[in-house]
């Protein structure tokens, strides 16, 4: 019998000048000059790095100027294992560090609440304020290995928090607000932080949301807690009982300083706690390491998703799912990231294509049930919004179906590389 060919159609291809201004091309002609051989194409490079694992990912951090030691080698244990092969066994590397390092002018961070509020934050600020947190931590006692946490809308303080306990050592875990307290209490319960960062509410269609209750509760029932940090966004007058609770602008003030020191971590070190969803039973904690998010962030980020210096990057995600943390990894290209708080569809569907086009967005991600739910909606994006710096539409969550394919180069952007990130 012979065997039938399936051939499916091309419905995106970059142009010869895309290609070879992408970051993956470079990196290829970097193993071409280094080893004297022709890779040409993806799938070339592809089996090299499977076939050629330590002399990749000594590449990689070489090619992104990753700040440390690798250490001495073999970089990649011989025996070569999964699970339990070590990467960089010897090496020294700090998370942070890598975020802020260099000089960088210009916006790090914007920050949009709806229609209600937008907040840049540049790279001066930014490593001003990581420096003067990292500063509290240490005063209230946190080392390495301690755990921060935060219940908090997507905000960039909390982008701040995470690596002002990364810089020392600590390990850093987030919930969303529109968790119930019992939600909260699953996760951090498990993980007994010492600080936590919250705020009194957020926006969400339109409406205040109060969680000045649901954060007293939470902090009732965390016995480990030393402070509480509050980040106010909605500007709710609420008086705290306990000298546990302090405002985040006095810490500002109370804790200035210009010093940052970067803890030298190995790169199996954990850097944060993320959880599964707690459809069978409590939500498990799974643990990231330092090194793994560093290097392999820098794969997805810098070579898949073409991130670079000045690259604008957006991920609509809350605090609760991991694409948050994804998406503050577009800092270690030196990318401006994108923060999103709301519901997608207030005031309109077409709030977040308008965010994109206004900002000039280079890399947009949402997930696979967006998609789908505007195309259910048969929304047009296309005749309103040229979407004219938009390289890449990431999607995830769920794996992309081909009508999702067919509703975006119809509706939404024909030229744009539309990478489903899962399945």
């Amino acid at each position: 019998m012979e065997k039938e060919t399936v051939s499916n159609e091309v419905v995106w291809s970059p142009s010869d000048k895309r290609v070879k201004s992408s970051q993956m091309h470079k990196f290829m002609q970097n193993i071409n000059k280094k080893y004297n051989i022709n890779l040409s194409s993806f799938s070339e490079l592809h089996t090299w790095s499977i076939e050629n694992k330590t002399q990749f990912w000594e590449l990689i951090w070489d090619f992104f100027d990753i700040i440390g030691s690798k250490g001495t080698k073999p970089y990649i244990d011989p025996l070569n294992k999964m699970p339990g092969s070590k990467f960089f066994p010897n090496g020294k590397v700090n998370y942070a560090e890598n975020m802020l390092s260099g000089n960088n002018l210009g916006i790090a961070i914007v920050f949009k609440s709806e229609d209600k509020l937008r907040k840049e934050v540049s790279w001066k600020e930014l490593k001003s304020q990581v420096a003067i947190l990292a500063n509290f931590l240490k005063k209230e006692g946190v080392v390495k290995g301690d755990r921060v946490a935060a219940y908090m809308p997507n905000m960039p303080e909390v982008i701040i928090m995470m690596l002002a306990t990364s810089s020392i050592g600590a390990i850093f875990s987030s919930a969303s607000p529109d968790f119930g307290v019992e939600g909260v209490l699953d996760r951090f319960g498990q993980i007994e932080p010492k600080i936590l960062l919250t705020t009194d509410g957020y926006w969400y269609n339109g409406k205040a949301v109060n969680i000045t209750d649901k954060v007293l509760d939470v902090v009732k029932a965390l016995p480990s807690l030393q402070k509480v940090v509050i980040t106010p966004l909605l500007g709710i007058e609420t008086q705290y009982n306990s000298n546990k609770f302090v405002d985040y602008t006095s810490i500002l003030e109370e804790y200035s300083t210009k010093v940052i020191s970067f803890e030298p971590l190995s790169l199996d070190d954990p850097l944060y706690i993320m959880f599964s969803s707690g459809t069978t039973g409590k939500p498990k904690c799974i643990v990231h390491s330092n090194g793994g998010i560093l290097l392999k962030h820098l794969v997805e980020m810098g070579l898949h998703s073409n991130a670079r210096k000045n690259s604008k990057v957006f991920y609509f995600t809350t605090c609760g799912w991991m694409m948050w943390n994804w998406l503050v990894s577009g800092l270690l290209l030196k990318s401006t990231i994108y923060l999103y708080d709301g519901s997608p569809f207030y005031p309109n569907p077409e709030v977040l294509w308008n965010y994109v086009d206004e900002e000039k967005v280079n890399f947009m991600g949402v997930s696979a049930k967006y998609i789908d739910a505007l195309s259910k909606e048969n929304i047009n994006i296309i005749d309103n919004y040229k979407l004219t710096d938009l390289e890449i539409i990431g999607s995830t969550g769920s794996p992309l179906v081909h009508e999702s394919f067919d509703y975006i180069y119809k509706a939404i952007k024909k030229d744009v590389s539309v990478a489903s990130l899962s399945g």
